[in-house]
This record gives structure tokens, C-alpha cells and sequence, in this order.
């Protein structure tokens, strides 16, 4: 569980995730991903297309994009805190997180299901990204339209968390 709710004024629900781990995941399903893709020879081209550690900057620079472009769904469905963004950065490279207003009128079953579609989404962008710029076209397409259904799943979840709200 990478989230936890503050009380106080207001309540807060803090989503948060070890960038060193979400690097790590993001670089393991690359390697997966693009193993199918071969050489004249028939040998995988995993160091070619993979994320390796010599991509970490490259992941840091992408990153932030990923946690930024989810926010921006994230601010859009439900009310956000001032501050409520920490990416990392030179003063903090260890954490991502989101502070949302806790309206304490959900299904507590719908926190654990928003927070594995944040972290799902943020893998999400960064592979999207790493495929483009790698012009990994067929990777990229299907990783777009992955993107897309993630999104629209992490909507429906944050949707889910104000909907008492709405109807009463």
C-alpha cells in the first residue's frame, strides 16, 4: 500500500511511491518488452532498446513528465492540496507523490485500486515515451493505447472517491 490518509485540516489522502523502485519496475518491464525484438543473428536486442542503468538519466528526465501528465487527471477528478506534487529532483530522489482532500465519502475499497492505477499510469508514460524516442512504433501504438485505457480506468476510480458527494 503506497498511500496513507493525514487527518487534519483538511484531511488529506497522500499517494506516494520509491522512485528508485518505480526505476527499477520501469526498467524490468522494458526488458521484457522489447526481448522479442532480434538481430540478423537471432540474439534479442535488450541492451539496444532496453532500459538500462545508463538510462537512469534519461528516466529522470522522463519522469517527471509521467508524474505531472498524471496529475493532471488526478487534479481534474478530485481536489488537490496546495504543494500536493513532489517529484523527484536534485533536493529529493527518492519520492513521487500526490496529496488529495479526503471527502471521507467512498468505498475504502476504491484507495488501493487509485493507487496501483497512479503507479500503473506513471510506468505507463515513461515506457509510451521511451518507445517513441527509441521509434519502436508497433511498441509505442500499443503502449498509447494502453495508456489511454489506464487513464480512463484511473477516472473512473478518483471518479468513485467524490461520487457520494455528488449525489447527496
Amino acid at each position: 500500500m503506497s498511500y496513507k490518509k493525514i487527518s487534519g485540516t483538511p484531511n488529506i489522502i497522500k499517494f506516494s511511491y520509491n522512485n528508485d523502485t518505480m526505476f527499477e519496475k520501469i526498467q524490468l518491464r522494458s526488458m521484457y518488452k522489447v526481448k522479442s525484438i532480434k538481430d540478423n543473428e537471432g540474439e534479442a536486442m535488450i541492451d539496444e532498446y532496453g532500459i538500462s542503468e545508463d538510462e537512469e538519466l534519461y528516466y529522470d528526465e522522463f519522469i517527471s513528465d509521467a508524474v505531472y501528465s498524471v496529475f493532471e487527471v488526478i487534479k481534474k477528478m478530485v481536489k488537490t492540496v496546495t504543494n500536493s506534487v513532489i517529484v523527484p529532483d536534485s533536493t529529493n530522489s527518492s519520492v513521487i507523490a500526490f496529496s488529495i482532500i479526503d471527502r471521507q465519502a467512498y468505498d475504502e475499497n476504491m484507495l488501493p485500486l487509485c493507487d496501483q492505477l497512479i503507479n500503473t499510469y506513471i510506468k505507463q508514460q515513461v515506457l509510451t515515451d521511451w518507445f517513441k524516442d527509441k521509434a519502436l512504433n508497433d511498441l509505442f501504438e500499443k503502449s498509447l493505447n494502453d495508456l489511454g485505457i489506464i487513464e480512463q480506468r484511473l477516472v473512473d476510480a478518483l471518479f468513485e472517491l467524490k461520487k457520494p458527494l455528488i449525489s447527496s
